[in-house]
């Protein structure tokens, strides 16, 4: 991916792609848009690799608007690889032009 770490970045395509790390674990994730007709449903459903290749779902990310345009994930989005807990959540703030 990239040297970048504890990042998301929304793709042109409708994707996302980026990584979530700390000293325990360093995780590259992947997203795609969600569509529904429920107005609380997620934009986004995020993804991860496991060590056996596994695609698993780690979350999703909504969109809220307002005189901003923030996106945020989950809480708290929790899967195990292993004995190892992951926790992760998201917070990315973009400001209309």
């Amino acid at each position: 991916m990239t040297e970048l770490s504890n990042f998301i970045r929304f793709n042109d395509d409708g994707t996302l792609s980026g990584n979530i790390a700390s000293i325990a674990y360093d995780i590259d994730i992947s997203g795609e848009t969600f569509t529904s007709s429920n107005d609380k449903a997620p934009a986004y459903r995020v993804f991860a690799r496991w060590p056996r290749g596994r695609r698993v779902e780690l979350g999703g990310i909504w969109k809220k608007q307002n005189q901003t345009v923030t996106i945020t994930a989950s809480p708290s989005a929790r899967a195990t690889a292993g004995s190892m807990p992951i926790s992760a959540a998201f917070r990315a703030k973009t400001t209309r032009t």
